[in-house]
């Protein structure tokens, strides 16, 4: 299939979303483009309005979002650690560029400038804690001051931000708060045996060494989600990065080296990479090359880390991989810098003829994009990944016991499988797009959806200390984003929310919640992708849209 005919078959699968959850809009009150940053992303959103029939249809449904029962089933927590060394230049997320505070230069201004960020780390912990404690305060109030019954979690996830440049002890602080065995006003406990919690912090390249993983690894930590983003130095600096290609394979050393267990080759190294395409100067032959070197690197070639030549097929290839298109938001350098440029064309009087290469340069660029996550999708599935959401790739596990038919079976199926038994899905993603998910929040700029609320806290530093440190909680609500959520909203997420993934929406479970008219509703919305055979009803009554020509 060409480009083209694949930006228009995009299209239509839009135009199936628009019909089967109502009209999108893109603002920033109620975005569900959720990533794992425990906040929203505010790039694609729907209205809590749904259309006409569905609304009518939740409208007169009873059933309630959740029950009582399963409250607490599906629950993660996000921790946004906000420091990165310099802001990207296409970043807009919640950040406090500290630089490179851990050069071990002993210039005397580098070390004020330490101690500088050690007096703000104390002071954003303190805060961090100081929310930790009143979310322990209400879940002690509503339980009748019994507050030795914890909230189990299934992920902690420290976002940031680049987390790798906390200190240890500020991790090793909040976790106490957190889930602390000998701290009995922790709110929450984790998960044991089979079903251990998954705790996941996202590091970039550079920021950390052997040490800090060694000491990350015991504080319980075990996964890592590395900011790749790019192997191509010349992409990494125009991006704003500040590692390298070296950074990258020494770091995926490092991480294999502390947590590979026994050594093997075979996904057992629980680590996620993000690349992003769509990259200013990033060609298709380019793409091709990153997608083969992240999923195993280039056979029999070498790389020469920081410290040694180093075999690239010798790495664990990552058990997860996540694929963003690059956007470019207002408030970024590369918005300004756009900004600026469409102002300038406008200034200089362009002829006609000009406008028209101009939108022709810029729709062919928008087909090169799409190709790129076609051609994505196609190769790491080839590679032995499951697309199980738009931009989220698990690896499949290898079970010597399958033979050929059985791992087929498995690849195809769309049935959502007990986790980790088939692929390695993030389960804080998971959180996210699940019927039940709740997801606590503590940090800058982070988002919480608890009992139906969702709360989105201060984007700057000083304001969020201020938020957390005032007193009154109705005062505190008024300075935030707070929204709860109706049953008509709710669906609206949901159904968006679960066509994201390859679980799809199940019409079942949509009818049980909502009655039959909502499926019907859902079903004439979808009628277009149905038609084109973007979107498919399985046979046991699954909506879900179909992964780009397949």
């Amino acid at each position: 299939m060409v480009a083209s005919n694949f930006a228009w078959i995009q299209v239509a699968w839009i135009a199936t979303v628009i019909g089967v959850t109502g009209v999108l809009s893109f603002s920033s009150s109620l975005a569900i483009s959720v990533g794992p940053y425990g906040c929203y992303n505010n790039k694609y959103s729907v209205s809590s309005a749904l259309s006409a029939a569905t609304a009518s249809a939740s409208a007169t449904a009873t059933a309630k979002v959740s029950t009582e029962a399963d409250k607490h089933n599906n629950v993660g927590l996000y921790i946004h650690i906000p420091y990165c060394r310099q802001r990207c230049r296409y970043c807009d997320f919640a950040i406090v560029p500290i630089g490179d505070h851990n050069n071990t230069n002993e210039d005397d201004q580098l070390r004020r400038r330490e101690k500088g960020f050690l007096r703000m780390d104390n002071r954003y912990v303190s805060a961090v804690v100081e929310e930790l404690k009143q979310i322990a305060a209400d879940k002690s109030n509503k339980n009748n001051c019994n507050n030795n019954q914890k909230i189990p979690l299934k992920s902690i996830y420290f976002g940031g931000g680049t987390p790798s440049l906390a200190p240890i002890d500020s991790i090793k602080r909040i976790l106490y708060h957190v889930c602390g065995l000998d701290n009995p006003d922790a709110p929450f406990c984790l998960l044991q045996h089979d079903d251990t919690t998954e705790i996941s912090m996202e590091m970039d390249p550079g920021t950390f060494d052997l040490d800090q993983l060694l000491a990350l690894r015991t504080l319980g930590i075990n996964r890592i989600s590395l900011g790749v983003q790019s192997f191509d130095d010349d992409l990494l600096q125009g991006m704003g990065r500040t590692h390298r290609r070296a950074d990258v394979f020494q770091a995926i050393s490092d991480i294999a080296s502390v947590f590979g267990g026994d050594g093997d080759n075979d996904n057992k190294v629980n680590y996620s990479i993000d690349l992003i395409s769509g990259v200013p100067g990033l060609t298709l032959a380019k793409w091709a090359e990153t997608l083969e070197e992240a999923t195993a690197g280039i056979d029999n070639s070498s790389m020469m880390t920081k410290k040694q030549p180093l075999l690239l097929s010798s790495l664990p290839p990552p058990s997860h991989i996540s694929v963003y298109d690059m956007q470019i938001e207002e408030g970024t350098l590369f918005g300004k810098w756009a900004t600026e440029a469409k102002a300038a064309a406008a200034k200089s009087g362009k002829h006609d003829d000009d406008d028209h290469n101009d939108m022709d340069e810029d729709e062919s660029r928008k087909e090169e994009c799409a190709f790129m996550y076609k051609y994505a999708a196609g190769y790491l599935r080839a590679k032995n990944y499951e697309h199980y959401e738009v931009s989220s790739y698990a690896a499949f596990h290898d079970n010597k016991d399958d033979d050929d038919d059985d791992i087929i079976r498995k690849k195809n199926s769309n049935k959502k499988s007990p986790l980790g038994s088939i692929s390695k899905r993030s389960r804080h993603n998971q959180i996210y797009w699940d019927y039940d998910g709740q997801w606590y929040a503590v940090g800058l700029g982070a988002t919480s959806f608890v009992e139906s609320k969702l709360v989105a806290r201060p984007r700057q530093m000083n304001d969020y200390i201020e938020w957390v440190m005032r007193e009154n909680n109705d005062t505190k609500a008024s300075n935030v984003n707070n929204e709860d959520e109706t049953d008509d909203s709710f669906l609206s997420d949901i159904i968006l929310k679960r066509l994201r993934t390859i679980d799809g929406l199940d019409l079942t479970w949509l009818e049980t919640k909502f009655g039959m008219e909502a499926v019907v509703a859902v079903i004439d919305g979808a009628k277009l992708g149905l038609e084109l055979g973007i979107a498919e009803r399985t046979t046991d009554n699954i909506l879900r849209l179909k992964d780009p020509e397949g």
